[in-house]
């Protein structure tokens, strides 16, 4: 009914198959076909990567809507402010450290889906890391942390926590 054409690609996905309609297939050329397969490939990959970076878009949309550790801790061993000069985002990152290891992390602030959201994962990410582990955090870890590719104009947004937390962990003794 419907006649598989195989297309070799690279040594990673060896051979992919796609189904071309027999009616459809009839009217083509062989190298047309390929073509069309070649492009049909190239589409479905597309897709399942899109489909990934929906999943990550869905986390961030629900840390933002429902944020983890959004709150104050009054008996904060540090805090630390960060502002999105460009956009007016507002975050301040609380620390609570006893024995050099993060007993609790929360945030308060206003601003993008972004910028709330990363502060979000990053308060889980960093509970029950030592101080010095909170150290070696870098901007690229956020990223990642987020999931999908944060553009250049989003990029002081989604590192806005981290910002805050840098200057809350600059006010905890060393």
């Amino acid at each position: 009914m419907f006649p598989v054409f195989l297309r070799r690609r690279s040594l990673v996905s060896r051979i992919q198959a796609v189904l071309l309609p027999k009616t459809f297939a009839n009217y083509l050329s062989a190298s047309l076909q390929q073509r069309v397969i070649i492009v049909n490939i190239r589409f479905l990959m597309y897709d399942a990567v899109s489909m990934d970076e929906e999943l990550y878009r869905q986390n961030i949309l629900e840390h933002y809507k429902n944020s983890h550790n959004k709150r104050i801790i009054f008996d904060a061993t540090a805090e630390g402010k960060g502002k999105n000069a460009s956009c007016g985002d507002l975050i301040t990152f609380y620390l609570k450290a006893e024995n050099d290891i993060v007993a609790d992390a929360s945030f308060v602030g206003i601003g993008c889906a972004v910028s709330q959201a990363a502060a979000s994962m990053l308060t889980d990410k960093v509970k029950g890391m030592k101080l010095r582990e909170l150290r070696a955090i870098v901007p690229g870890d956020i990223y990642n942390m987020l999931g999908v590719k944060i553009s250049p104009g989003r990029a002081s947004c989604a590192l806005l926590g981290y910002e805050a937390m840098s200057q809350a962990l600059k006010t905890v003794n060393k």
